[in-house]
């Protein structure tokens, strides 16, 4: 798949995930399995192998969102901000992108909140407040604001980034607990 030719806006990875399980819809040599939001409570997750780091040192992120697949040649991820290849083997990914990820102060340790995509392509919302101010207005994407099909079940971004309490706190995963989902 050529990323290129998929939507993507810069600085909405949330947007790009949910474009992208919107085109997978219908695609039965890949589904979209879960929409991973990387995140942590003090809003500071590093992640190696980003194709803005110039060096072997991770990217800082606030938050940041992917898309585990199945295709043919089995678990994949989708990130459009890796340096890697897209996608990219699952098992490479977390070992690539979470690298030594247990050494790290744990301020920067990553957690996944694990999203299931058809959900996430039905009830995911944002009004992009998070970006106004931060950014021009000519670079917030040039499509509609994305509205949830499901107006019982909204998940806002915020409430998809954010780690709002304890409770929501413990249904957080590590990375390299994911990925152990997929090894045989």
């Amino acid at each position: 798949m050529d990323k290129s030719t998929l939507c993507y806006t810069s600085l909405f990875c949330e947007e790009n995930i949910w474009k992208l399980v919107e085109y997978l819809q219908g695609n039965n040599s890949i589904i979209a399995q879960d929409v991973l939001f990387i995140i942590n409570p003090n809003r500071h997750i590093a992640i190696f192998e980003q194709a803005i780091s110039n060096s072997n040192l991770p990217v800082i992120w606030d938050y940041h969102v992917i898309l585990s697949a199945y295709t043919e040649n089995g678990p994949v991820i989708y990130d459009f901000d890796s340096r890697l290849s897209f996608p990219v083997d699952l098992q490479t990914y977390f070992s690539s992108s979470f690298k030594h990820w247990y050494t790290l102060p744990e301020e920067y340790r990553p957690y996944l909140r694990v999203i299931e995509a058809l959900k996430y392509f039905k009830n995911f919302y944002s009004d992009r407040s998070h970006m106004k101010g931060c950014i021009d207005i000519d670079e917030f994407p040039d499509y509609p604001i994305i509205t949830p099909e499901d107006k019982c079940g909204i998940l806002s971004l915020d409430r998809c980034r954010f780690v709002v309490d304890e409770q929501d706190f413990e249904s957080l995963i590590r990375p390299n607990d994911y990925a152990e989902r997929f090894v045989e």
